[in-house]
């Protein structure tokens, strides 16, 4: 109940005048404080849905999985970073390697096993060269064994070129090459101070606007 403080009596009507501005007066600052935790409660909500959103757009092209992809299946991280016409040029280069592999161990084998029947000295086992020497057959087997282990040093090579282009070009998808960004690149004489004659260079300045 509240009291006014004062030396006077208060009329009936008055102190219901009082009571019930007081009371309209609570629910006022009753609505107010509801309003403002309702307020509190949009801007935390809002702030964490914005956090998610930007790790959302940060992490949209993702490095880790066109590596992956193209060390799966080379060229496909290629598609993943719409650098499509890479693909075909990846997918070629594996091909022509594994011809090349699978043409020099046929070879290899072949003269492999030519060597080794012309070599055991068993009658029954022949080989099919028979205008070769055992000389000849064996320089054909290094020849192609060579041959094996060299295609199988480029196909590595040729595979681990598609997974980091693939990681390199993911990483530089998102990277600003707009009208922003500017060089200019100019011709400077840098003087001596000395007995020595001024020398010439270039100067390059970068612009980020």
């Amino acid at each position: 109940m509240n009291y006014l403080i004062s030396d006077t009596p208060l009329s009936p009507s008055f102190e219901a005048d009082y009571r019930g501005l007081t009371h309209s007066l609570g629910f006022v600052i009753r609505v107010k404080e509801k309003f403002l935790f309702l307020f509190i409660l949009i801007f935390l909500f809002s702030s964490v849905f914005a956090q998610k959103k930007d790790s959302v757009k940060i992490r949209k092209h993702s490095p880790t999985l066109a590596t992956v992809m193209s060390a799966v299946v080379p060229g496909t991280g290629q598609i993943y970073n719409r650098k499509y016409w890479k693909t075909p040029i990846v997918w070629a280069g594996v091909g022509a390697i594994l011809y090349f592999i699978k043409n020099n161990y046929d070879n290899y084998d072949m003269y492999k096993t030519a060597y080794k029947f012309r070599t055991d000295d068993d009658p029954l086992t022949v080989d099919d060269f028979f205008n070769y020497t055992p000389e000849n057959l064996l320089t054909l087997k290094n020849f192609y064994r060579k041959n094996l282990e060299l295609t199988c040093f480029i196909g590595v090579a040729i595979y681990c070129a598609n997974i980091l282009d693939a990681a390199v070009d993911a990483n530089l998808f998102d990277f600003d090459v707009s009208d922003d960004l500017s060089i200019n690149v100019q011709p400077v004489i840098q003087p001596r101070y000395s007995f020595y004659s001024p020398t010439a260079g270039l100067k390059l300045t970068f612009r980020f606007k």
